[in-house]
Protein backbone atom coordinates (compact mmCIF):
# COMPACT_ATOMS: atom_id res chain seq x y z
CA UNK A 1 0.00 0.00 0.00
CA UNK A 2 1.37 3.47 -0.81
CA UNK A 3 2.14 5.98 1.92
CA UNK A 4 -0.63 8.34 0.77
CA UNK A 5 -3.10 5.43 0.92
CA UNK A 6 -1.96 4.61 4.46
CA UNK A 7 -2.44 8.21 5.57
CA UNK A 8 -5.92 8.26 4.04
CA UNK A 9 -6.78 4.93 5.74
CA UNK A 10 -5.61 6.08 9.17
CA UNK A 11 -7.41 9.41 8.78
CA UNK A 12 -10.63 7.61 7.82
CA UNK A 13 -10.30 5.22 10.75
CA UNK A 14 -9.76 8.13 13.13
CA UNK A 15 -12.92 9.79 11.87
CA UNK A 16 -14.86 6.51 12.07
CA UNK A 17 -13.57 5.85 15.59
CA UNK A 18 -14.66 9.31 16.78
CA UNK A 19 -11.27 10.15 18.25
CA UNK A 20 -11.11 12.85 20.93
CA UNK A 21 -10.03 16.39 20.28
CA UNK A 22 -6.32 17.15 20.27
CA UNK A 23 -4.65 19.93 22.20
CA UNK A 24 -5.76 18.81 25.66
CA UNK A 25 -2.97 18.11 28.12
CA UNK A 26 -3.04 14.46 29.21
CA UNK A 27 -0.73 13.55 32.11
CA UNK A 28 1.57 10.47 32.15
CA UNK A 29 1.18 8.88 28.77
CA UNK A 30 2.99 9.26 25.53
CA UNK A 31 0.83 7.15 23.23
CA UNK A 32 -2.71 7.29 24.53
CA UNK A 33 -5.98 6.58 22.79
CA UNK A 34 -8.62 9.21 23.49
CA UNK A 35 -12.37 8.80 23.50
CA UNK A 36 -14.53 11.85 24.04
CA UNK A 37 -17.77 11.22 25.91
CA UNK A 38 -20.34 13.97 25.55
CA UNK A 39 -22.46 15.04 28.45
CA UNK A 40 -25.69 13.18 28.94
CA UNK A 41 -28.70 14.88 30.45
CA UNK A 42 -27.89 15.80 34.07
CA UNK A 43 -24.31 14.50 33.86
CA UNK A 44 -20.93 15.97 34.70
CA UNK A 45 -20.11 17.58 31.32
CA UNK A 46 -17.86 16.61 28.40
CA UNK A 47 -15.00 14.33 29.34
CA UNK A 48 -12.04 12.81 27.54
CA UNK A 49 -10.96 9.32 28.56
CA UNK A 50 -7.30 8.82 27.67
CA UNK A 51 -6.30 5.17 27.98
CA UNK A 52 -2.66 4.43 28.65
CA UNK A 53 -2.21 7.46 30.91
CA UNK A 54 -2.35 7.77 34.70
CA UNK A 55 -1.40 4.09 35.09
CA UNK A 56 -4.75 3.18 33.50
CA UNK A 57 -7.04 5.87 32.12
CA UNK A 58 -6.97 9.62 32.70
CA UNK A 59 -10.40 11.25 32.76
CA UNK A 60 -10.09 14.96 31.96
CA UNK A 61 -12.68 17.67 31.55
CA UNK A 62 -13.14 19.13 28.09
CA UNK A 63 -12.18 21.77 27.05
CA UNK A 64 -10.24 22.77 30.21
CA UNK A 65 -8.07 19.63 30.31
CA UNK A 66 -8.34 19.42 34.11
CA UNK A 67 -7.77 15.91 35.49
CA UNK A 68 -11.09 14.77 36.99
CA UNK A 69 -10.23 11.20 38.02
CA UNK A 70 -8.22 8.13 37.09
CA UNK A 71 -9.51 4.65 36.34
CA UNK A 72 -7.51 1.47 37.01
CA UNK A 73 -8.18 0.01 33.54
CA UNK A 74 -6.61 1.23 30.35
CA UNK A 75 -5.75 -1.25 27.65
CA UNK A 76 -5.83 -0.32 23.98
CA UNK A 77 -9.58 -0.40 23.48
CA UNK A 78 -11.96 2.43 24.33
CA UNK A 79 -15.27 3.62 22.89
CA UNK A 80 -18.41 5.49 23.99
CA UNK A 81 -22.12 5.10 23.38
CA UNK A 82 -24.73 7.78 22.67
CA UNK A 83 -25.55 8.19 26.39
CA UNK A 84 -21.91 9.04 27.17
CA UNK A 85 -21.12 5.69 28.80
CA UNK A 86 -17.51 4.71 28.18
CA UNK A 87 -16.19 1.22 27.46
CA UNK A 88 -12.52 0.56 28.31
CA UNK A 89 -10.42 -2.57 27.81
CA UNK A 90 -8.50 -3.90 30.79
CA UNK A 91 -5.66 -4.88 28.46
CA UNK A 92 -6.71 -8.52 28.73
CA UNK A 93 -9.95 -10.46 28.29
CA UNK A 94 -12.49 -7.86 29.45
CA UNK A 95 -14.10 -4.63 28.34
CA UNK A 96 -15.67 -2.59 31.15
CA UNK A 97 -18.58 -0.17 30.78
CA UNK A 98 -18.52 2.96 32.97
CA UNK A 99 -21.38 5.42 33.31
CA UNK A 100 -20.41 8.93 32.16
CA UNK A 101 -18.21 10.30 34.93
CA UNK A 102 -18.50 7.08 36.94
CA UNK A 103 -15.63 5.44 38.78
CA UNK A 104 -16.99 1.88 39.07
CA UNK A 105 -17.79 -0.44 36.15
CA UNK A 106 -21.51 -1.00 35.59
CA UNK A 107 -21.01 -3.97 33.24
CA UNK A 108 -18.23 -6.23 31.93
CA UNK A 109 -17.97 -7.87 28.50
CA UNK A 110 -15.56 -10.81 28.60
CA UNK A 111 -14.04 -12.71 25.68
CA UNK A 112 -13.25 -16.40 26.13
CA UNK A 113 -9.47 -15.83 26.04
CA UNK A 114 -6.93 -13.45 24.58
CA UNK A 115 -6.81 -9.67 24.59
CA UNK A 116 -9.42 -7.04 23.75
CA UNK A 117 -7.86 -4.51 21.35
CA UNK A 118 -10.74 -2.28 20.32
CA UNK A 119 -14.47 -1.76 20.66
CA UNK A 120 -17.42 -0.06 19.00
CA UNK A 121 -21.09 0.47 19.83
CA UNK A 122 -23.81 0.14 17.18
CA UNK A 123 -25.93 3.27 17.66
CA UNK A 124 -28.96 1.56 16.09
CA UNK A 125 -29.01 -1.61 18.20
CA UNK A 126 -26.70 -0.97 21.15
CA UNK A 127 -24.67 -4.07 20.26
CA UNK A 128 -21.05 -3.98 21.47
CA UNK A 129 -18.33 -5.22 19.10
CA UNK A 130 -14.81 -5.99 20.27
CA UNK A 131 -11.69 -6.89 18.34
CA UNK A 132 -9.28 -9.23 20.03
CA UNK A 133 -6.42 -11.63 19.71
CA UNK A 134 -6.99 -15.31 20.42
CA UNK A 135 -3.78 -17.35 20.36
CA UNK A 136 -2.40 -17.00 16.82
CA UNK A 137 -5.86 -16.18 15.43
CA UNK A 138 -7.61 -12.83 15.40
CA UNK A 139 -11.31 -12.32 15.88
CA UNK A 140 -14.27 -10.06 16.35
CA UNK A 141 -16.99 -10.75 18.90
CA UNK A 142 -20.33 -8.97 19.01
CA UNK A 143 -22.28 -8.81 22.27
CA UNK A 144 -25.99 -8.31 21.47
CA UNK A 145 -27.63 -5.56 23.54
CA UNK A 146 -30.62 -7.82 24.13
CA UNK A 147 -28.38 -10.41 25.77
CA UNK A 148 -27.84 -13.94 24.58
CA UNK A 149 -24.77 -15.56 23.06
CA UNK A 150 -22.07 -13.51 21.39
CA UNK A 151 -21.48 -13.75 17.66
CA UNK A 152 -17.86 -14.53 16.76
CA UNK A 153 -16.02 -13.90 13.51
CA UNK A 154 -12.53 -15.15 12.72
CA UNK A 155 -10.50 -13.05 10.32
CA UNK A 156 -7.14 -14.23 9.03
CA UNK A 157 -5.56 -10.87 9.71
CA UNK A 158 -4.02 -8.81 12.50
CA UNK A 159 -6.89 -6.77 13.89
CA UNK A 160 -6.54 -3.36 15.42
CA UNK A 161 -9.72 -1.42 16.02
CA UNK A 162 -13.34 -1.37 14.92
CA UNK A 163 -16.14 1.13 14.36
CA UNK A 164 -19.79 1.13 13.33
CA UNK A 165 -21.12 3.69 10.87
CA UNK A 166 -24.56 5.30 11.28
CA UNK A 167 -26.17 2.58 9.14
CA UNK A 168 -25.00 -0.24 11.45
CA UNK A 169 -22.16 -1.53 9.24
CA UNK A 170 -19.11 -2.67 11.23
CA UNK A 171 -15.59 -1.82 10.00
CA UNK A 172 -12.40 -3.46 11.27
CA UNK A 173 -8.85 -2.44 10.43
CA UNK A 174 -5.84 -4.72 10.41
CA UNK A 175 -3.20 -6.28 8.24
CA UNK A 176 -2.96 -9.33 6.02
CA UNK A 177 0.21 -10.45 4.25
CA UNK A 178 1.94 -7.30 5.57
CA UNK A 179 -0.61 -4.99 3.92
CA UNK A 180 -3.09 -2.85 5.81
CA UNK A 181 -6.73 -3.48 5.14
CA UNK A 182 -10.24 -2.52 6.12
CA UNK A 183 -12.94 -5.20 6.46
CA UNK A 184 -16.69 -4.59 6.56
CA UNK A 185 -19.50 -6.58 8.13
CA UNK A 186 -22.53 -5.09 6.40
CA UNK A 187 -25.63 -4.74 8.58
CA UNK A 188 -27.56 -8.00 8.47
CA UNK A 189 -24.66 -9.90 6.92
CA UNK A 190 -23.00 -12.94 8.50
CA UNK A 191 -19.66 -12.54 6.71
CA UNK A 192 -16.95 -9.87 6.51
CA UNK A 193 -15.84 -8.57 3.11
Amino acid sequence: MKTSSLITLFTALSVLAGCGQSGTSIPQGSAVQQVRAHRASGSSGDLIYATGGCLGTCVVSYPTGRLVQTLPVGGAGACADAAGNVYISNGSTALYEYAHGGSTPIKAFTVSSGTVNGCAIDTQTGDVAVTGVLSDEYNVEIFPSAGGPTKGYALASGLGFCSYDNAGNLFVDGYSRQELGLWELAKGSSQFT
